[in-house]
């Protein structure tokens, strides 16, 4: 206490704007930094307390979640400009360092762009559709808050915190979602709607969010050396592997599956051999669905379902259109639209009406791709840089590799499975930080501490 009294002394007597970024402790910018993802991690917390006081989709939290990350970032951010511009010039703030970050600058310079083009016929271009509670200045959020700022994390305790607080949330979360649907059969808490959708609005969302938990409990299950935490990674595992298979995304599974894939060949490559665990741990999972699909049947008939709508795909009958639950019709149109606006799209919601109008029985207003909703709403070359950042952080974790620990690879692997369900879904409030907070994480390599996962293993 005495030291923070003294430090602040020193800030608040400083005489010029740069003795006072000089004077200011990197400490208390750094615990600026990490705020915004740890209230957006929190906020499944605080929808819980929410549902047991007044039933409501899971909108409120992440609200003010994105608020505090708007303030405490941008504060964090600016004083870490500060600091840069009047002292020794840190790495990361520098594109050359910071190769992804130059990528989305160029998508937010485009994303602008196209607003200013398609305002004046799509008001939505700013505000979004209420209902998504995605807006321009919240997308911006997505890349410069929690992408950028979650590069600056670079310390392995900071990131396990974080991680563990992402992994006990969701222990807390699914238990209770588990426990209420299928031991007391509650359907007051609209925890359940064809499927357990937790404290998400759609089903699919909560998906997202299981195969996430369900990645990061794999990685750390492998690679944790503490045993209580492993533990924790452990059971986290168990009862989101059991929660995902119920959940029935099937398209959240097959990401799921393949960022497991991902993670074997990941760590076997750092490690210079095959990884048995990470092997035995596949075949958990594999075990833990098909146990379930006695139960309750869904992992079987989606994969003859999906085995049937490749075939259609693949033979173009009339029966394709319907694949993916009539996702292929959405990609379809939404492809005929890029066409028509190739260079900056339509602006944010731009095809929703036309979209909803066009498809029919499976009308949506977003096409369940996000490549394609990026290429939509902000042009051809946006999507190319948006992918181009994507492709810049997993080339930076290859070159790299050496460096990875647990907690970085963890977060790469999350990132990866959400990139390959991203195929399948949409953006939303609620889901869409967090591949951003883990690609932020899995970028920000620790700097003056244990080696990485080429250490042998204990």
């Amino acid at each position: 206490m005495h030291a923070f009294q003294e430090q602040y002394r020193t800030v608040v007597n400083s005489k010029t704007p740069k003795e006072f970024f000089q004077n200011l402790p990197q400490l208390w910018i750094d615990i600026l930094t990490v705020i915004p993802g740890m209230a957006f991690i929190l906020s499944v917390i605080k929808q819980l307390i929410v549902v047991l006081i007044e039933p409501y989709p899971y909108v409120g939290a992440t609200a003010s979640a994105k608020r505090i990350a708007g303030v405490f970032g941008s504060i964090a951010l600016l004083l870490r400009l500060g600091k840069y511009l009047t002292g020794p010039r840190e790495p990361r703030l520098s594109f050359k360092k910071n190769v992804p970050m130059l990528f989305f600058t160029g998508l937010i310079v485009l994303m602008l762009i196209s607003t200013c083009i398609n305002y004046s016929v799509n008001p939505h271009a700013v505000t979004g559709a209420m209902y998504r509670s995605e807006t321009l200045v919240g997308f911006l959020i997505y890349f410069v808050i929690y992408y950028f700022g979650s590069t600056f994390i670079q310390k392995q305790k900071t990131k396990s915190i974080l991680l563990y607080t992402f992994l006990i949330a969701a222990l807390i979360q699914n238990i209770f979602v588990l426990f209420m649907v299928y031991v007391l059969h509650d359907s007051t808490h609209e925890l359940y709607d064809f499927r357990i959708k937790g404290f998400f609005s759609q089903f699919n969302h909560y998906g997202y969010y299981l195969m996430l938990v369900v990645i990061i409990s794999y990685v750390l299950t492998v690679l944790e050396k503490n045993k209580a935490l492993k533990l924790v990674a452990f059971i986290s595992f168990l009862i989101g592997s059991a929660a995902l298979v119920l959940n029935d995304t099937f398209g959240c599974f097959l990401a799921g599956i393949a960022a497991m894939l991902f993670s074997i060949f990941a760590i076997s490559v750092i490690r210079g051999k095959i990884n048995l665990p990470s092997i035995g741990m596949f075949v958990l999972f594999w075990a833990i669905s098909f146990l379930i699909n006695f139960w309750q049947p869904t992992v079987l008939s989606n994969l003859i379902q999906f085995s049937h709508d490749v075939s259609n795909v693949a033979s173009g009958n009339t029966e394709a259109a319907h694949a993916g639950t009539g996702r292929f019709t959405l990609w379809k149109l939404t492809l005929g639209y890029i066409k028509e606006k190739p260079l900056f799209g339509y602006g944010l919601e731009g095809i929703g009406k036309r979209l909803l109008a066009d498809a029919g029985f499976y009308s949506n207003d977003r096409p369940h791709n996000e490549y394609l909703q990026y290429a939509a709403f902000w042009g051809i070359p946006a999507m190319i840089l948006y992918l181009g950042g994507l492709l810049s952080v997993f080339l930076s974790a290859w070159k790299n590799r050496k460096k990875l620990d647990a907690y970085s690879l963890a977060a790469l692997c999350a990132a990866a499975a959400y990139l390959c369900s991203a195929m399948f879904g949409n953006t939303m409030h609620y889901t869409a930080p967090y591949l951003f907070i883990f690609m932020g994480l899995s970028f920000g390599l620790c700097k003056n501490e244990a080696p990485g996962l080429q250490q042998k293993e204990s």
